[in-house]
């Protein structure tokens, strides 16, 4: 659902949520937002992945690289969020960030 309100390039990257309907919503709850998409890689095993996120505490040290602070109320359209999701993007697919993009 959140994914409908990004641009359709950015919104073609998304591969889904952390949680789904089968697992265990306390569990699931109980554990910090880090090891939530931590486990959530781990069961897709993208290729290449990042997270957005305004939950940025007890992440763990090997995904703190993966992930853009979002702002908790802008999101991603704070600036300094956007910047780093722009930059992070380019360094995926191998390019140097763009100044106009």
């Amino acid at each position: 659902r959140v994914s409908r309100g990004l641009t359709p390039a950015l919104r073609e990257r998304v591969v889904g949520a952390t949680f789904h309907s089968r697992m265990d919503l306390n569990a699931f709850a109980d554990a910090p937002r880090g090891f939530q998409v931590w486990s959530d890689v781990l069961r897709r095993k993208p290729e290449a992945w990042l997270a957005l996120d305004d939950d940025f505490e007890n992440w763990p040290s090997w995904c703190e690289d993966r992930l853009v602070r979002t702002d908790p109320i802008l999101g991603i359209s704070a600036p300094g969020a956007l910047a780093q999701l722009k930059e992070k993007l380019y360094e995926m697919d191998g390019h140097e960030p763009d100044a106009c993009a």
